[in-house]
């Protein structure tokens, strides 16, 4: 029997408190190389549902700050739970800026975290490019406060490629093609 199946595993050291759902699709015959593995958490319910629609390719489905009010030199646990409708095609990565408007300064995160490690070519391992269509994506990024933040922080994030940026179609932005996917208040 030659059927994909469904395994439920519990990571120990990931605090998580549901099986992540992995579905592994037997090896045909020796010479065809194995299969990716594609993991989906069964995380909890997000905390916050949103729906920016980048081009009906890339929707961001919801988001978790971890914490939402952090203090300077904090480390802010940020998840982002994005939905591939279809494949963004080569060359598409993922940004994440963090705005603070008191001091007109952002911060960039383009290359953070698992997803968005870069690799050989200075892309991301794990970006839009190489995303599929009906496929879900967990990015997880950890930030530190700087001293310099003197107000809340605006979450945004995106989809961009060389100088352009994805259109956001629905959802809410800031007018440059920037999904608003959370704010940090900062103490």
């Amino acid at each position: 029997m030659n059927k994909p199946f469904q395994l439920f595993v519990l990571c120990a050291s990931c605090n998580a408190s549901q099986p992540a759902v992995v579905t592994v699709a037997p090896i045909a015959s020796p010479s065809t190389p194995p299969p990716l593995v594609h993991v989906e958490t069964a995380a909890p319910v997000p905390e916050h549902a949103v729906d920016i629609n980048f081009e009906n390719m890339v929707h961001l489905v919801a988001t978790r700050i971890d914490p939402e009010h952090a203090s300077h030199g904090d480390h802010v646990k940020l998840t982002f739970t994005w939905r591939c409708d279809a494949a963004p095609g080569d060359g598409w990565q993922l940004f994440t800026h963090l705005y603070d408007a008191k001091s007109n300064k952002t911060d960039n995160l383009d290359y953070a975290g698992p997803l968005r490690e870069p690799d050989a070519r200075s892309r991301q391992r794990m970006g839009p490019e190489r995303w599929e269509a009906g496929q879900t994506y967990i990015d997880k990024q950890t930030y530190r406060i700087p001293d310099w933040v003197t107000g809340p922080l605006i979450v945004y994030v995106g989809v961009w490629r060389a100088d352009t940026r994805m259109h956001v179609v629905a959802g809410p932005n800031d007018g440059e093609n920037r999904g608003i996917a959370g704010k940090i208040d900062v103490k």
